[in-house]
């Protein structure tokens, strides 16, 4: 079973998915942070107690050091632990941090299906989504080039001879 993890070289996603993520994650913490903002600004018109005041504030701060750090893994750590393998058998993706090590191994034909999402941002990146499917889980590789895709995909669909 260790042959399959050799023979083939280990693949990146695609550098630009750095873009994405951080788009994704700066938008869903500014729509968090507007809502809180929001109850900041109701709990001064309306007179609110100055507790809900001081708790609102918290979170506020608190919001904005997750951004940061958010920001700051996404540049520097999250891009660098995330690769995959394609080979005649399995599908391999590897997620190797500091303190956790994610390895999955999917048998080609124990895949069902295969699909190919493209969301606004990733689109506007030329970027996918490739998710396999097996009777229990569906997997995915995020950050994959559009031009790519199609290969992938016929690598898994070849090695399978369906």
């Amino acid at each position: 079973m260790e042959n399959f993890k050799k023979n083939t070289k280990w693949h990146r996603v695609d550098k630009n998915i750095k873009k994405v993520w951080t788009i994704s994650y700066i938008l869903g913490y500014t729509i968090v942070l507007m809502f809180f903002c929001f109850l900041l600004i109701l709990s001064n018109i309306y007179k609110w107690n100055s507790t809900i005041n001081i708790i609102n504030i918290i979170i506020i701060f608190i919001i904005i050091i997750f951004m940061i750090v958010e920001y700051i893994y996404i540049k520097i750590y999250k891009y660098n632990i995330y690769k995959f393998k394609i080979t005649n058998s399995h599908v391999l993706i590897q997620k190797k941090g500091w303190f956790n090590f994610i390895e999955k191994t999917v048998p080609i034909e124990k895949i069902y299906y295969i699909d190919i999402y493209e969301g606004p941002i990733l689109k506007r990146y030329n970027l996918c989504t490739l998710k396999f499917g097996t009777i229990a889980y569906t997997h995915e590789i995020e950050g994959i080039n559009i031009n790519q895709v199609n290969s992938y995909k016929k690598q898994i669909y070849k090695d399978d001879m369906r």
